[in-house]
């Protein structure tokens, strides 16, 4: 629960962190995580996260199961370009590794 003094400024205080972040960065990073999944991208190795407007994407990314994606890099690099349309995101930061043929056989 945020404090009142820390609402009427936008902050929200973590429940198992006790930190303070911007709504914005919390919304931002709702929208990124969303955008990756719309589109079957798995980023269950990765850590998505928005700090002061801008996205960080580290970690591993892979096909979901039964999507046909021919290049994972070249599907990231459009989400990107559509998490950057956002109001709340600044710029997106790819700083991870790609599985291409991790359920083909």
């Amino acid at each position: 629960m945020a404090r009142p003094e820390n609402q009427a400024l936008g902050m929200v205080e973590s429940r198992c962190l006790r930190v303070l972040m911007d709504i914005n960065d919390i919304r931002g990073t709702k929208y990124a995580r969303t955008a990756f999944s719309k589109r079957g991208i798995d980023i269950s190795n990765a850590d998505v996260r928005v700090q002061h407007g801008i996205c960080f994407v580290r970690g591993l990314l892979k096909p979901m199961p039964r999507w046909n994606i021919n290049s994972v890099k070249a599907e990231c690099e459009h989400i990107a370009s559509i998490i950057r349309r956002s109001e709340v995101v600044k710029d997106v930061v790819l700083e991870c590794t790609y599985k291409e043929d991790y359920f083909k056989k």
